[in-house]
């Protein structure tokens, strides 16, 4: 009997969604052990961490049949294809076919480019549950985004989305197996529905999705300008969907936002803001902000600053800019130097932790609900993440572990809060 397929995921949690698609198709027809290495490339970092997973993989499996995909294997093929030991280089497309591409007996290893002529959702049975009763829904896919500083859209085709039909069928079937919380994922999940015909949009699936009560259900990060009022209302009107947005905002100075070709102005951003307070009171609120993107001001970074602190930011992704040669800002002037980046983003780190803090102690008293996720030991702790993703301790049954607990928030913990069951 031979070995299972090994897929090994590099980068973001959709990421490893797509790993378990791709571990799903490979099929029980392949006569020698693979191991397919789903690699990142959104930035210089994720890129040389997958060049160290696949160089590793290589050498601890030297019998076995190695697969590169992904979007490291979709920019740069070429590199990928010169790494001794590779078998097999297989784009973002190709890779949900991995079990034809080696069974093909020709001498080609480099397949890619299936993202530039991709046409639809590729919908497929698997749904990948992060723990016993956490799951991610892929309801979207690539992005029609034009961003100077990124190459998702390159890696990731235009986009596409899964029928309604599709997202509730499988919407049943995860919760059916065990799932109480589920997140709606997609490269650029605020884009979905606009390549369907009809009134299609996040707003419709999502309520589509939060009839069922069974679970509760929860956004990945959506663009500002795909924040609508009808949006908003849907997430007040039904109680099981998690009153959290993480919304990018990458810099608050205008000319920068322009240069970034940021389809939003620092002005647009601050509405959105007010009007997602307004429709959600206590909403969690994440961010993505770039420091030192080319040509960025000591002023314009201020501004950033500036704004970071004044909008009720309870989380951020903070990023020092990475320059990607296919990305036209890698093409500008003004590059930041690399000391005055991390300095930027030193700064921001500690004011995204200063706020983060202080959201937790504005929920001191709170009732939450609180998915429980760990409680191995004996100890009767248990821990679980709350709507607005606070990761929350209390004392409770290990019988309760993968249920939904109403929980009182006491105190702050270093990273979380502590609480007691209601």
């Amino acid at each position: 009997m031979r070995d299972k397929p090994k897929v090994i995921t590099c980068g973001c949690r959709f990421n490893r969604y797509e790993s378990a698609e791709i571990k799903e198709r490979i099929g029980a027809d392949i006569d020698k052990p693979v191991v397919v290495i789903n690699s990142c490339a959104v930035t210089a970092k994720s890129e040389a961490k997958s060049r160290h997973a696949v160089r590793r993989a290589i050498r601890e499996n030297p019998d076995a049949s190695i697969v590169v995909s992904g979007c490291w294997a979709e920019l740069d093929p070429r590199a990928v294809g010169e790494i001794e030991g590779v078998d097999l280089v297989l784009g973002n497309e190709e890779k949900f076919s991995t079990g034809s591409f080696l069974s093909k007996k020709n001498s080609a290893k480099t397949y890619t480019g299936g993202v530039n002529s991709a046409d639809g959702f590729l919908e497929t049975a698997v749904g990948f549950m992060e723990s016993r009763t956490a799951a991610y829904l892929k309801i979207q896919n690539g992005c029609d985004e034009t961003c100077s500083f990124c190459v998702v859209r390159l890696a990731r085709g235009k986009s596409r989305s899964a029928s309604p039909e599709f997202v509730k069928e499988r919407t049943e079937k995860l919760i059916k197996d065990g799932a109480k919380e589920i997140v709606l994922t997609g490269i650029n999940v605020g884009q979905y529905g606009n390549d369907l015909s009809g009134d299609i949009d996040l707003a419709n699936v999502l309520n589509l999705v939060a009839e069922n009560k069974k679970a509760r259900f929860r956004l990945s990060s959506i663009n500002p300008n795909e924040v609508t009022k009808e949006l908003l209302e849907v997430m007040a009107e039904n109680k099981n969907i998690c009153r959290y947005l993480h919304i990018p905002l990458q810099a608050g100075s205008d000319r920068v936002l322009k240069m970034m070709r940021r389809p939003y102005s620092a002005s647009d951003y601050r509405k959105k803001i007010e009007l997602a307070s307004y429709h959600l009171p206590n909403l969690a609120l994440g961010c993505d902000i770039i420091a030192g993107f080319p040509g960025e001001s000591d002023e314009e970074f201020n501004n950033s600053l500036q704004m970071f602190e004044e909008l009720p930011f309870t989380y951020a992704h903070v990023f020092a800019y990475s320059a990607r040669e296919q990305a036209d800002s890698s093409k500008m002037g003004g590059q930041v130097s690399s000391a005055v980046k991390k300095e930027r983003a030193k700064l921001l780190k500690l004011m995204a932790t200063a706020k983060n803090l202080k959201f937790r102690e504005s929920l001191i008293g709170s009732d939450v609900v609180v998915l429980v996720e760990a409680g191995e030991d004996d100890s009767g702790v248990l821990r679980g993440k709350s709507d607005s993703f606070i990761t929350v301790e209390f004392r409770g049954g290990r019988e309760m572990k993968g249920s939904l607990a109403n929980v009182r928030l006491k105190e702050v913990t270093a990273t979380g809060m502590l609480g007691e069951l209601k």
